[in-house]
């Protein structure tokens, strides 16, 4: 499997400072056979070489700036990535939740230095998390705050994570409906960030040769509608044009925030 994975950031047409972070990465661990007497279908079963990792993070304001937090977790978890235990595929269910817990460990050791480094939460500056290890074709996720991931499947968008904000939290729990909420601007409030009151979510899904993954920040879907987003990825592009593409139509529709976006697909596809 080759990934052809891009992301792109912009400062947008109103903020002076660009508070998003991105990163793409890959950890390799190489067994080279020589010679073996195994059938191929056992050499096929080695276990994890190679896994490629994708981070967003949308720094949330504070005494030290947003882009700090956004930073500071984003080479956090890239100087960690080398100690992630091997991930099983879904041959050892036990093993399996040990990586999604290592994965997750990783945004609690960013969470923990923000504040060991600027004080207690309210004076540190905060950020979301959106990060995506693809073990193909397992893809595990930890999410934090209201960065998003999608995936394009058979030509249907579906959003992996879900909201951490005050308006979601409030819907969910009948507290008020949905409008109300908007009306009263607690989409806006997160519930959960790194920096502040952390609490992550993880998970995992398969994927198909023909899926396409998307990391963004919400500067990206202030703007731009789910449907806008799946004309994007159906697009028989590479990632880059794709991501192009879709910053493009952010700035265009009024780029009041910071938008990021990492597009990954398989090469093939």
């Amino acid at each position: 499997m080759r990934l052809d994975a891009h992301g792109r950031t912009d400062r947008g047409k109103a903020r002076d400072v660009n508070e998003d972070n991105f990163a793409i990465a890959t950890v390799r661990r190489t067994v080279t056979m020589e010679l073996t007497s195994l059938a191929a279908s056992a050499n096929r079963d080695m276990g994890l070489s190679e896994a490629h990792v994708l981070i967003v993070a949308d720094g949330v304001g504070g005494l030290a700036g947003g882009e700090l937090a956004s930073a500071m977790t984003v080479e956090t978890i890239i100087g960690q990535l080398g100690q992630l235990p091997i991930a099983a595929n879904g041959a050892d269910p036990d093993a399996e939740n040990d990586f999604i817990g290592a994965i997750e460990r990783l945004a609690h050791r960013a969470h923990a230095l923000i504040q060991e480094t600027y004080g207690a939460p309210g004076r540190a500056p905060a950020t979301t998390l959106t990060m995506v290890v693809l073990s193909w074709p397992r893809a595990y996720y930890v999410h934090v705050g209201d960065s998003r991931a999608y995936y394009l499947h058979r030509g249907r968008l579906r959003q992996l994570t879900r909201d951490q904000t005050t308006g979601d939290y409030a819907v969910d729990l009948g507290i008020m409906t949905e409008e109300k909420a908007r009306k009263a601007g607690l989409f806006n409030r997160l519930s959960s960030a790194i920096g502040a009151e952390l609490t992550s979510s993880a998970g995992l899904i398969d994927l198909d040769d023909a899926d396409v993954l998307l990391l963004c920040t919400d500067g990206l879907t202030k703007h731009v509608t789910d449907d806008q987003i799946a004309d994007v990825l159906r697009l028989p592009a590479p990632s880059p044009e794709k991501t192009a593409r879709l910053l493009q139509r952010a700035l265009d529709a009024g780029g009041s925030d910071n938008v990021t976006a990492i597009v990954a697909q398989v090469a093939e596809a």
